[in-house]
């Protein structure tokens, strides 16, 4: 009797298998007939390469921050896109002052295709004697970067820009209009002037500060900064930080490179955001 229960126990075991099996082989063909599902499972077993634009101003140790009369400034940004295909971006570039948007330079889009990047010129004259902050913006993506200049301070030499992108010519500003900010939050190296950019050796500190600002109600703003040494990334600092409205807050960073390379980027990114920034570093 226990053999009799033995073998019909192994024949049900059997029988089950099969309908699995058969089961399976329906499912992969309708599967294949199917190209929603399909497509599926391809999103499900691919990894999918993670995707952004890098924003950021050329020769940053460059940038003209002292307003003297009126003369013109001239200073360059670039695109990169990272996208993982190809992409058009609409940017601006205009001057705000005491929280204001006060001139558009220039409004203008340029396709770049994946993987590949644009570097922009554009010169700002007829400034009037007054702090004033430059902003590149793209408008689609919610993508800000900005440097300060001001009427106080040494005068920096004017930036000689290798310009790798066709410029269209310069659009001569508009009236001034007084229009609120649509941007929610400023991410900014804090001076710019200051930020480091060649090493001569490994083992050395560098050190730098970032300062963020809220423009709208409070608000909770999680970063981290790393180092980017050819895909190969180093955690730096990681935090967060509680911020009022209009309020801001300027933060230090100190690092120690030990880790010997030819050129690297030092980044802060909002994790909450899609904001970040960036500068170069290079080691002789």
């Amino acid at each position: 009797m226990k053999l009799i229960k033995s073998k019909y126990k192994i024949l049900i075991q059997v029988v089950l298998l099969l309908i699995v099996i058969i089961l399976g082989f329906k499912l992969i063909k309708f599967a294949k007939s199917n190209s929603a599902i399909r497509e599926a499972i391809h999103l499900a077993t691919t990894i999918q390469p993670e995707t952004f634009t890098e924003l950021y101003f050329e020769n940053h140790t460059q940038l003209p921050n002292k307003i003297i009369g009126w003369n013109k400034y001239p200073f360059s940004f670039t695109i990169h896109n990272l996208e993982d295909k190809d992409m058009e971006y609409p940017y601006s570039v205009y001057t705000v002052r005491n929280d204001k948007k006060v001139i558009t330079y220039q409004e203008d889009k340029v396709t770049i295709k994946k993987g590949e990047y644009k570097t922009i010129t554009v010169t700002i004259k007829a400034l009037k004697p007054l702090d004033t902050k430059v902003v590149v913006d793209l408008t689609d993506k919610n993508q800000q970067i900005s440097f300060l200049m001001n009427t106080k301070g040494k005068a920096s030499p004017t930036a000689k820009v290798e310009t790798k992108a066709t410029v269209k010519p310069e659009v001569v500003a508009t009236k001034e209009t007084k229009q609120p900010l649509k941007m929610t939050t400023e991410l900014y190296f804090t001076p710019n002037k200051a930020l480091p950019f060649l090493l001569t050796d490994t083992n050395k500190t560098i050190n730098f500060s970032f300062t963020i600002r809220n423009l709208v109600k409070d608000s909770v703003y999680p970063f981290s900064v790393y180092m980017d040494n050819n895909g190969q990334i180093t955690q730096i600092d990681k935090g967060q930080i509680s911020l009022k409205r209009n309020e801001n807050k300027t933060i230090t960073e100190s690092y120690t490179i030990t880790t010997p390379f030819n050129q690297a980027k030092i980044f802060v990114k909002l994790t909450n955001k899609n904001n970040y920034i960036y500068f170069k570093l290079k080691q002789n």
